[in-house]
């Protein structure tokens, strides 16, 4: 369905990018988000703006790498000057900021409008609760950035506490989305056969959650047709 393919390339976006050749592995990790946009596009049109997001975030990516590139260039001693130096870097670096928070918004946005089409609350409050998780995230990063004595001197004790949030709300996104694979499925995605337990009352859990999962299953397929039905309707 496109959930799967959406939590690989954030998991590269956001966490495996975490070292020297991070900017790199971006590039790899918004290629594959907007493959898995426009596969989700299909069934929800929020997922469209998430295309555009994903493209926007591969080109700053790419501004990245090339500053990387300049640098190793320019201290191996092979380039005279470094034209894509450290006020390049900066200006690409708030730029990416940015364009990182719209990314995530949107991304939160459209997963909340399938799961709400779908009947999935716990999905759809999970990514509102995400966004607030990076509203304060953002709040306070900005806030040890300013330029005055305040908040220079908040910094020190909020610069911890920020990078934890950081990557609690990432994980609660990669979260987010495998529930999502979990949940939220293709009417032709098929369930392979469970071996029943030796416990009786695992049996009863399972056949409980398996009729749960059944209905859930019938009201999406009945909402994927739908959708299917009025976009051929508005091609003819």
């Amino acid at each position: 369905m496109g959930f799967g393919l959406l939590f690989v390339g954030y998991f590269c976006a956001t966490l495996m990018s975490i070292n020297v050749a991070g900017a790199f592995i971006r590039i790899l990790g918004y290629g594959i988000a907007f493959i898995a946009s426009r596969k989700l596009n299909k069934y929800n049109r929020s997922f469209e703006m998430l295309s555009w997001m994903s493209l926007l975030m591969l080109f700053v990516a790419v501004l990245l790498a090339a500053s990387d590139v300049s640098t190793f260039l320019y201290e191996g001693l092979i380039i005279d000057n470094n034209f894509l130096g450290e006020t390049y870097r900066a200006f690409v670096g708030y730029v990416e900021m940015a364009l990182s928070f719209a990314f995530n918004a949107v991304m939160l946005y459209s997963i909340k409008s399938i799961a709400e089409e779908t009947e999935v609350t716990k999905i759809s409050i999970a990514a509102v609760r995400n966004f607030i998780f990076i509203c304060v995230y953002y709040i306070l990063n900005i806030f040890c950035m300013l330029p005055f004595a305040f908040s220079k001197a908040a910094a020190k004790y909020l610069s911890a506490p920020v990078l934890i949030l950081y990557f609690v709300w990432i994980i609660l996104n990669l979260v987010l989305i495998a529930s999502c694979y979990a949940r939220i499925c293709d009417e032709n995605d098929v369930d392979m056969a469970r071996k029943p337990s030796k416990f009786e009352f695992v049996n009863k859990m399972r056949a409980e959650s398996e009729k749960r999962g059944q209905k859930a299953s019938e009201r999406q397929e009945e909402y994927i047709k739908q959708k299917m039905e009025k976009r051929n309707n508005r091609k003819k």
